[in-house]
Order: C-alpha cells, then structure tokens, then sequence
C-alpha cells in the first residue's frame, strides 16, 4: 500500500483571484532546504551516513498537467548537482482549491 503525505499547499493565498480559479498549468521549480536522517523520498541513503543528520538543497519541481475546475493534478521531481537524488521517483500530485478559492489542498502519492 502506498503512503499518503499531506503537500504543504495549505497556506496559499489567492484572494486575488477571487472566485476564478487560479491557471497552475505548467512546470513551477524551487529549492526546498531539508534536514534529512537516514533516507528520505527524495532522498536516498548515503554510505556512511544512514544514521547521520545531513542538509541538503534539492531543487523541487512541480508539474501541473491536468486541471478541471478547482481541481488539479500533476507529479513531483527533485534534482541536486551537489546530492544523489531518487530522480526516478515522481509521485502523483493531486489537489484541489476551496470554495473560496484563498487555500488549496493537495496529497502526494
């Protein structure tokens, strides 16, 4: 059974988009700073350091490739020139903004 982790995307402000639903269709990257013990999602076990605290800065990024109404869909990526990184690892996005429209909740998957 696949684990289900909750997107931090619950703190969105649009109210500048009133009731419309905001356009997320695209590629949207950004660095994410983590602390990471042992192995993480994004992050694979290092030799020598499974049982280590690391920082790392993984470049995060998000693709929006369906939306329909408040609801949208999409995958997750992460790269680092510096770390290993699971590259292969994409999980499914899924969310949708509420009524209205000033937060938007979303799972990972």
């Amino acid at each position: 059974m696949k684990k289900v982790l909750a997107l931090a995307m619950q703190c969105l402000s649009f109210s500048a988009f009133a009731q419309n639903s905001p356009v997320l269709l695209g590629t949207w990257k950004g660095v994410g700073h983590t602390a990471v013990a042992g192995a993480g999602t994004f992050h694979p076990p290092e030799a020598g350091k499974e049982n280590n605290l690391r920082y790392r800065n993984v470049e995060y990024v998000l693709v929006i490739d369906r939306e329909e109404g408040r609801n949208f869909s999409g995958y997750l990526t992460a790269t680092s020139k510096k770390d290993p990184t699971d590259t292969n690892y994409k999980p499914m996005i899924l969310g949708t903004f509420a009524k209205d429209m000033k937060m938007a909740f979303g799972l990972v998957h």
